[in-house]
């Protein structure tokens, strides 16, 4: 620390009669002061991005997933549910219903996942409070389908194990448009009990969407 101010006063005792010394001197404190606003802009713009990636995925997903080691649902899901409500930090659990399945429409078939939500998990999804059946952008444009249409969707019959697929129709109240193209790409969204219907199963959702404070 000693060194510091007496190097200062030498640069300076030395800048007074050489104005190529101070010619120089100007170019190096200016591209530090440049480089140190480069670094700080690229920093701030790639924090400001993290944020946006974090908020948006969990806005979509959850901080945290439960699901049964076997795939086949989550039974007892409301006493689950119910204990994971009291643990600090939680603030709601939501049940979610996904499926594989095929979806046709005039323009062709093609691979979509199912998902049955909370209406608090559809409400952020589709950015509004209409409960209905969504689907991805992406997947929308691929089958050519808009707003009122009707999609024919085939899923595997896992309650009774049946080499015959269930065959249900929807209507399409609108497209889901997240930026995120793993959603966008396949996803057919629709509230929870909905869904639960037209694949004939009981209680047993696929994952419970845990939230935290």
């Amino acid at each position: 620390s000693m060194l510091i101010p007496l190097i200062a006063k030498r640069i300076t005792r030395s800048l007074r009669g050489s104005g190529f010394a101070r010619f120089t001197t100007l170019v190096w404190i200016s591209s530090v002061a440049i480089g140190c606003i480069a670094l700080i802009v690229s920093i701030s713009v790639l924090n400001g991005y993290e944020e946006l990636i974090q908020d948006t995925s969990t806005k979509y997903t959850s901080h945290i997933e439960l699901r049964s080691i076997d795939q086949t649902g989550i039974v007892n899901s409301d006493r689950v549910t119910e204990q994971l409500s009291t643990l600090d930090h939680v603030q709601s659990v939501d049940k979610m219903l996904m499926r594989e399945a095929l979806a046709r429409t005039r323009a062709g078939v093609d691979g979509v996942l199912l998902h049955g939500l909370s209406q608090d998990k559809l409400e952020q999804l589709t950015r509004t409070s209409a409960p209905g059946v969504y689907i991805g952008e992406n997947i929308a444009r691929r089958l050519d389908l808009s707003a009122g249409d009707t999609l024919v969707v085939y899923a595997s019959d896992k309650a009774t194990n049946s080499q015959t697929p269930i065959l249900f129709a929807v209507e399409i109240d609108g497209l889901i448009n997240t930026g995120m193209q793993s959603i966008d790409e396949n996803i057919v969204a629709m509230p929870y009990e909905k869904l639960m219907g037209h694949l004939r199963v009981d209680d047993s959702p696929s994952v419970l969407s845990v939230t935290l404070d």
